[in-house]
């Protein structure tokens, strides 16, 4: 004679606990690190030596990368980004808008004002845009200025659903 096996004990037939289950926990982890890691990366100032001998081009690569220095930090934080877009892609994920807004689509560069990217204002007929340049790409993003207007994702209905 067995045992019965009472519900919400274990096995496939319990019942849930009431905390909801988070599919793909560790690739958000994941994504917001590389985040994370993009901007430090892009927002830490790079110390140039000024005493090179020369700014032309040798025979050595090593001569070649020493003077190449600067850029070393940047291009870290656009693998960074480049790394999260590839993970978003192949598990079919989706970034929240603020991320999307920070990155450009075409360097893959996060676009920090005053840093990696200029940011203005225009009026074109009766609506205001906001205007960022990457400084990596030259490439322009705009998007519409709507005051009072909440995006989808930041409307508080929205946040209760995802708890």
């Amino acid at each position: 004679m067995g045992r019965k096996q009472q519900k919400g004990q274990g096995g496939r037939g319990g019942v849930k606990s009431s905390g909801q289950r988070i599919e793909h926990k560790e690739a958000f982890q994941r994504m917001n690190f590389l985040y994370q890691a993009a901007v430090l990366m892009a927002s830490t100032p790079v110390a140039t030596n000024r005493k090179q001998e020369s700014t032309t081009l040798t025979s050595e690569p090593s001569a070649n990368i020493k003077q190449n220095k600067c850029n070393t930090i940047s291009g870290l934080g656009r693998f960074y980004a480049h790394t999260l877009r590839q993970v978003e892609r192949k598990l079919v994920l989706r970034s929240h808008p603020y991320v999307k807004r920070t990155m450009c689509k075409y360097c893959e560069g996060i676009l920090l004002c005053g840093v990696t990217a200029s940011v203005r204002t225009s009026t074109r007929g009766k609506n205001t845009w906001l205007q960022t340049v990457c400084k990596e790409c030259q490439h322009a993003k705009s998007l519409p200025v709507m005051h009072g207007k909440e995006l989808h994702a930041e409307r508080a209905a929205v946040q209760d659903i995802g708890k």
